[in-house]
């Protein structure tokens, strides 16, 4: 309104600016004084002067001329800006000439911001009317910091700028992305911001403008306060607005006219004032986001009502931040079972199905390439081809020769044979260790397409049952695995809500079930689309390495898993092989699976024969060594004689031939070895040097019963050993030796007969440890003090029960007794006679045993004195 200061403004301006640099670059101190200029009501002044504030934005920084004297009179000062103003119109002129386009020329000059759209058009009127257009609608709004929709809309609003003509001047273009719409500041000489409103609202009917990945047409409404331009990053909109205001309440129906032409509302609430409050409140819920999005941008600062009060306008978040924790917390009996019937909706409905497909990429390898086999075997052809042969190391040699043997070939025939017939029964593999299972079954399925391996081997280390469940997923592809239930579990505990209701409540025996489901499901899927094209398409499944340590640490889990193994047999979709020991093999076929009344097939893996081991030494000694000749067969065949027909104890003899020993050392040196792990594992040496905090499964004076008889049979009857009298029928002793594998029970009809040693190495180790002076000398003693206390228990008992019986001879009256209570006839006096020489009998054969182990004691301890040194 002062005339006199945008003078003295513009003068101040202009007396900063080179004359010539009009159009050579950008000086962002003279364009910040120049936008400045323009707010302070610059647009007043005639239309070179505003044309020159505007060109103020594109003078270079630096100019090598000089500028007016600072001690120029207001006259002087006038006529500087004349000329200025005059070559800036010349310039501006010749650019547009030169290049056709003013946009174009403008845009060249760095005039034009943002999207190109600020700056002004050539020749445009003096400003005498300004303003702010919203237009709604034009990019998807913003949901989340994460939501790109707006990059993908192409939308131009310079087309639809360009129609209004010369008559309104574009300054600048503010893009509101979160919000969906753009800003738009503008001035006119000709049209007041009302029609430029409606002529804008009139091309925009006309022409039915919309945007991409946007419902409805774009739509504009004038700027009546000041834009709030944030960029909160926790501030989205929402169709619900909150008017803040100071002063007397409006009623409903001023602020229904007022905010209406945004778009139709749902309620309009105006909250009641309290008492000390001075600010009055109202929340507006419009029907579409789009309305409450122009409104809060349109009337953010505007004056409204009789007594023009100024607004404040705020989007209302749809969700507090911590509704949903405070719902959960208030509501548990509902959200607990909406949560987890959730999770069991996914599960079944994702998870399980991603489950069921990686499953089946494991069993048939479908999407792996094979390319490194490719390459090898093109390798190899290569290779043939060029005359050239890789040279047999002696191991494969020995694998070569071990697979040839016949024992093994016919269980090779035998494993193919079952394999080849109805998948409904289940196959055990059983032997000893060392005995080659595994790889003879890997042989007999090595054309199946598809086979799936299980180590149980592997699962034994695991520590928790997360790591078991988490190496079970692993080994059978099962993915995703169960690591999402306990972050499940931890949001329930952030949330107030017990983990033990939500995730953790899975037991280790429920996603056991899950996984083995979900492989029981794979399986059938693979059947029944593969199976018909061949025998090979059927699915087999390999439990490999079960033992008893690993049955009686995961008593569950095996538990769980003979069940499983029992149901897929009998819905025939797979065939089912353990690879078990003995021991293993007796106690879930003829506990579990016979009981259920399943088809079972027991294969054993054979050992060589004599002939066929002596065969085989000297055929990997002649390989091994063929500058030497091969040792004699009496040699070897006594080096056999000893080590049985087991592949891994002939393979440890060939090896220490081959490093210089020979075969009588070789085979001296294993017995030792086996002699130690005996006098270890069985009497305990190693925990009386460990200080003796653990305690043997079983005595020694057992152990050496056990050795003795073992030493000069190759087997002895269950019977005979359970019932003996250190053992007293009690079996456990005996079972633990087994498990320790030093003994092996062969059953016949699912009921142990024979007891064997677990390998025939031992029974040579048995045989050089009685062999030994003192090592005998001391558990004879030890054997027939336990004896002895045997004997001496039941001595004890029989002299006792002679006493009482004595007493009741001695004292009639108490006879007498007995008799009325009825009882006499428990002890007639025949009877009691015929019992008390039976107990004198029982004393005196107790007694000679008693004589006969005391002096077996006193021969073992003399000899041991004999042998201690001086």
């Amino acid at each position: 309104e002062d005339e006199g200061l945008r003078l003295s403004l513009m003068r101040q301006v202009l007396r900063r600016l080179p004359s010539r640099a009009l159009i050579q670059g950008l000086n962002p101190q003279l364009r910040s004084s120049a936008c400045a200029a323009q707010h302070l009501g610059v647009c007043r002044l005639p239309r070179q002067s505003v044309l020159s504030c505007r060109l103020l934005s594109s003078i270079p920084a630096g100019s090598s001329e000089t500028p007016p004297p600072e001690n120029l009179t207001p006259e002087e000062e006038a006529a500087a800006a004349d000329k200025i103003i005059e070559e800036a119109v010349a310039a501006e002129k010749a650019a547009e000439a030169k290049a056709g386009d003013p946009e174009k020329t403008l845009g060249a000059m760095g005039v034009l911001p943002g999207l190109g759209l600020g700056g002004v058009f050539p020749g445009a009127p003096a400003r005498e009317y300004s303003g702010i257009l919203w237009f709604d609608n034009v990019f998807p709004h913003r949901i989340h910091r994460a939501d790109f929709r707006f990059m993908l809309n192409a939308f131009d609003v310079r087309e639809l700028l360009r129609q209004l003509g010369k008559r309104v001047y574009v300054s600048k273009v503010e893009v509101r992305d979160k919000e969906g719409g753009l800003f738009v500041y503008f001035a006119s000489s000709e049209l007041d911001t009302e029609e430029v409103q409606a002529k804008i609202l009139n091309i925009l009917k006309t022409s039915k403008k919309s945007s991409l990945l946007t419902a409805g047409t774009i739509r504009s409404h004038l700027v009546r306060g000041k834009p709030f331009l944030e960029d909160l990053l926790a501030s989205y909109p929402s169709n619900k607005i909150v008017v803040k205001y100071p002063g007397a309440t409006l009623s409903k129906e001023v602020l229904y006219n007022t905010f209406r032409e945004f778009g139709k509302m749902y309620d309009v609430e105006v909250l009641p004032q309290g008492k000390d409050d001075k600010i009055n409140t109202a929340i507006l819920t419009f029907k579409h986001i789009h309305g409450a999005i122009g409104a809060r941008n349109c009337m953010h600062g505007a004056r409204i009502g009789p007594d023009k009060v100024k607004v404040d306008i705020s989007y209302e978040a749809i969700l507090k931040p911590n509704a949903i924790n405070d719902w959960f917390q208030k509501h548990p009996r509902i959200m607990i079972p909406l949560v987890a019937g959730l999770i069991a909706l996914i599960t079944y409905l994702v998870v399980d199905p991603l489950r069921v497909f990686f499953i089946t990429n494991e069993l048939t390898d479908r999407f792996r390439w094979g390319l490194r086999e490719r390459f090898m075997q093109l390798l190899m052809r290569a290779a043939a081809a060029s005359g050239w042969q890789q040279t047999e190391n002696s191991a494969d040699h020995m694998i070569r020769a071990r697979d040839k043997l016949t024992a093994r070939q016919n269980d090779l025939d035998q494993i193919r044979m079952l394999l080849s017939g109805d998948p409904g029964n289940v196959l055990f593999l059983t032997g000893a260790e060392g005995s080659g299972k595994s790889k003879l079954v890997k042989r007999a399925v090595e054309n199946y397409k598809a086979v799936l391996v299980i180590d149980m081997h592997e699962l034994d280390p695991c520590v928790d049952d997360e790591d078991f469940v988490a190496e079970l997923t692993n080994q059978t592809g099962c993915f995703p695995g169960f690591s999402f239930s306990t972050i499940l579990a931890h949001l329930a505990e952030l949330g107030g809500i017990s983990a033990k209701s939500v995730a953790s409540s899975m037991t280790l025996d429920g996603k056991i079930q899950q996984v083995l489901h979900c492989l029981g499901y794979a399986l059938q899927n693979v059947y029944r689309t593969q199976a018909t094209k061949s025998m090979y398409h059927v699915p087999v499944l390999v439990f490999d390495n079960l033992s008893i340590e690993h049955m009686e640490k995961h008593n569950r889990f095996y538990h769980t898993l003979i069940e499983w193994a029992s149901n897929i047999s009998s819905q025939k979709f797979a065939h089912i092989v353990f690879v078990t020991d003995t021991q293993v093999h007796d106690e879930v076929v003829h506990k579990t699976l016979m009981e259920m009344d399943k088809k079972v097939t027991t294969v054993s893996v054979s050992d060589a024969s004599e002939d066929e081991a002596v065969d085989f030494v000297r055929s990997a000694l002649s390989y091994s060594r063929p500058s030497q000749p091969p040792p004699p067969d009496g040699d070897i065949r006594s080096a056999v004689v000893l080590l049985g027909g087991k592949f891994s104890e002939l393979q440890m003899l060939v090896r220490k031939v081959q490093y210089g020993l020979s075969l009588q050392q070789a085979s001296s040196d294993m017995v030792e070895r086996a002699m130690f792990f005996l006098r270890t594992k069985g009497l305990g040496e190693r925990l009386v040097a460990d200080g003796g905090k653990q305690s043997l499964p079983w005595t020694k004076g057992q152990f050496w019963t056990v050795i003795t008889r073992l030493s000069s049979k190759d087997h002895v009857l269950y019977d005979e050993l359970v019932f003996h009298p250190l053992f007293r029928g009690d079996a456990s002793a005996l079972h633990a030796m087994v498990r320790a594998d030093i003994l092996q029970v062969v059953s016949e009809v699912g009921k142990p007969k024979v007891v064997k040693a677990a390998k025939p190495l031992y029974r040579a180790a048995f045989k050089r440890m009685l062999e030994q002076p003192a090592l005998c000398s001391g558990m004879t003693w030890l054997t027939s003090r336990e004896l002895a206390a045997v004997d001496q228990d039941k001595l004890v008992k029989a002299e006792e029960e002679l006493k009482q019986l004595n007493s009741l001879k001695a004292a009639p009256s108490t006879f007498s007794v007995l008799c009325t209570f009825g009882l006499v006839h428990l002890f007639p006096p025949s009877q009691v006679s015929e019992r008390k020489r039976w107990l004198m009998h029982r004393i005196a054969t107790l007694h000679r045993k008693l004589e006969a182990e005391d002096s077996a004691q006193t021969r073992a301890m003399k000899l041991l004195r004999s042998l201690s040194p001086a």
